[in-house]
């Protein structure tokens, strides 16, 4: 099963998904190596399943499409900077029984003359091929030769290494407010300026209360700017009409702010 997916399906996995897949989980899905943080770091990873299976890790490169999703890039240029030659990890190949676990561990590499500046990779976690793809068939009219196709669960998160003293801003923009079907959805532009990249969470909130919430929003440096659409929860201001009224939208990291804009509907 190859091809893009929806917003986070691309080659046949899913990049850096929040949530645990029916067969394999893994936390955390961000890891950053910077000035201030540890230069080894633990990725845990899950077999979900109800069953014994073997993984593959291995690198792979993307860059970040305006509308959040994924494409593959095989050359290096200014804005897609990849870590192969800056991180050790392992183990690269591991069987798991039903619900057992096993820890990755990633290390930054000594410091090298490297140029300042962001790099990003992202780190496979997917499940190997089983031997048995090529079977005989009992079918005369195959002519004794048929191939089954297994598609391969595999989670992607991205690996982040900062050289040197980065800095980035953001804005919001194109701020609206549409209805689809049943559900109200916020769509806006998280605007990028600097040399590094941003990942916060954004929020909306009318008065007090958080109506809608988005965990984990990257914009890498291969885009200027993202687009984001935030499904609203009315249920929690008892489903009262928003018309003429202000919405607060802010991203942040760590409960600190990095911007915001007020936007009245």
């Amino acid at each position: 099963m190859l091809g893009k997916f929806k917003a986070v399906l691309v080659g046949g996995f899913l990049l850096y998904s929040n949530i645990a897949m029916a067969k394999l989980s893994v936390a955390p899905q961000f890891v950053l190596f910077d000035k201030n943080s540890p230069k080894v770091q633990m990725i845990n990873v899950v077999n979900s399943s109800d069953e014994e299976k073997t993984f593959n890790v291995k690198l792979l490169h993307y860059r970040q499409n305006v509308d959040g999703t994924y494409s593959a890039v095989e050359n290096e240029d200014d804005k897609n900077k990849f870590v192969d030659n800056l991180i050790f990890y392992g183990p690269r190949r591991f069987t798991l029984g039903a619900r057992e676990a096993q820890t990755i561990k990633v290390q930054r590499k000594p410091k090298a003359n490297v140029e300042a500046g962001e790099y990003r990779s992202h780190i496979l976690f997917q499940e190997a091929e089983k031997e048995d793809v090529a079977v005989v068939s009992n079918n005369p009219a195959s002519k004794g030769l048929s191939f089954k196709i297994t598609a391969l669960y595999g989670v992607s998160i991205p690996v982040v290494v900062r050289v040197g003293d980065l800095f980035s801003t953001a804005s919001l923009s194109n701020i609206k407010l549409i209805k689809k079907g049943d559900s109200d959805i916020l769509n806006l532009t998280i605007n990028r300026v600097g040399t590094k990249s941003l990942r916060g969470d954004l929020s909306v909130k009318y008065g007090d209360v958080e109506i809608g919430v988005l965990k984990g929003v990257n914009v890498f440096l291969s885009v200027d700017s993202r687009n984001v659409s935030i499904p609203l929860n009315l249920e929690k201001i008892n489903n009262e009409s928003l018309k003429g009224k202000t919405l607060r939208i802010e991203y942040s990291l760590d409960e600190k702010m990095i911007t915001h804009s007020d936007f009245v509907y």
